[in-house]
């Protein structure tokens, strides 16, 4: 298998919530966050200022067409930069204090998450670039318990990999790459990508499914006649647009390392409908607690890069 990998270290997510049972025995830690002080056992995992920095080690995945098209390209400068720009907007997001979202107990607020990710990029030429009738919407909304269509892949990867990491995959749909390349003015109509909760059992790998995100980044690009935003330059439209697509990414790597839907519109993991960044000092415990105790402490590089 072919392919073209390079890494970007930097210091530093749509599942139902009733999903949540098939993955651990405790109770939803997101039922009570209306009503738990620092007694809760989450309160123990919070990030203090002399903690090391977690670093989530991630392989971005972009699967491209036999052309080498059809997605993001490693030796694309425009490309190039950004993706260097959206995963550092992740990790300046990553590095914001926890705020009081969906959350009424007497825990303070912490200045940090203490969590970066450190991404390698992987480039692929493989006939599932084309997520036609296997995105998360049509097919598989829960990688840990549906038959993913890159499953084998994934296995492949990993098996060839050096570290362990957290594959997230990115694809698109073949149909409307086909019409945007020709200059048609078409949004991508599904953002719906999904991931899978962390396990107990310490073998199995966890993945991200991320839909998409290159035709968003094609749309923008056009410069389009566009409703949101029409008096901002194209370049600023397609800034916005790498806040958007590092914010649907944290909300996927929120259910991987933990994390499920709450109802507070400002919050990161809010869903339905639309969401924003903040997150509170319970769900960033329960970050750490999952990196500390469950599968995906194997993806975990403490202090530095």
């Amino acid at each position: 298998m072919k392919k073209h990998i390079f890494s970007t270290s930097a210091c530093l997510f749509f599942i139902a919530s009733g999903i949540w049972l098939l993955m651990t025995s405790w109770s939803s830690p997101y039922s009570s966050l209306r009503r738990a002080d620092c007694t809760h056992p989450y309160a123990d995992y919070m990030p203090g200022a002399n903690d090391p920095i977690k670093y989530i080690r991630l392989n971005f995945i972009f699967l491209q067409n036999e052309e080498g098209q059809g997605n993001f390209e490693a030796d694309n400068p425009k490309h190039q930069a950004y993706l260097k720009h959206l995963i550092q907007i992740m990790n300046e997001q990553f590095a914001r204090p926890s705020r009081y979202s969906c959350y009424k107990g007497d825990c303070p607020n912490v200045k940090d998450t203490g969590l970066r990710v450190k991404v390698q990029q992987i480039y692929l030429k493989h006939t599932g670039w084309d997520n036609d009738g296997n995105n998360c919407k049509t097919g598989c909304a829960n990688l840990a318990v549906c038959d993913f269509y890159l499953n084998e892949l994934d296995e492949q990867i990993r098996q060839e990999s050096q570290e362990a990491a957290i594959n997230v995959f990115f694809t698109n749909s073949k149909s409307s790459y086909e019409r945007m390349s020709e200059g048609e003015c078409e949004a991508p109509m599904s953002r719906t990508s999904c991931s899978m909760f962390p396990q107990k059992d310490m073998k199995l790998n966890t993945k991200i499914h991320m839909v998409d995100v290159y035709l968003d980044y094609l749309h923008k690009s056009l410069d389009c006649p566009r409703e949101m935003f029409p008096e901002n330059t194209n370049e600023e439209y397609i800034n916005w647009g790498k806040m958007e697509g590092a914010k649907f990414i944290r909300h996927e790597l929120g259910h991987a390392i933990g994390l499920g839907h709450v109802s507070c519109p400002d919050n990161l993991m809010k869903a339905p409908g639309i969401f924003q960044q903040a997150l509170n000092p319970l769900q960033i415990g329960r970050m750490h607690y999952c990196l500390e105790t469950m599968n995906v402490k194997k993806y975990v590089q403490n202090g530095g890069e």
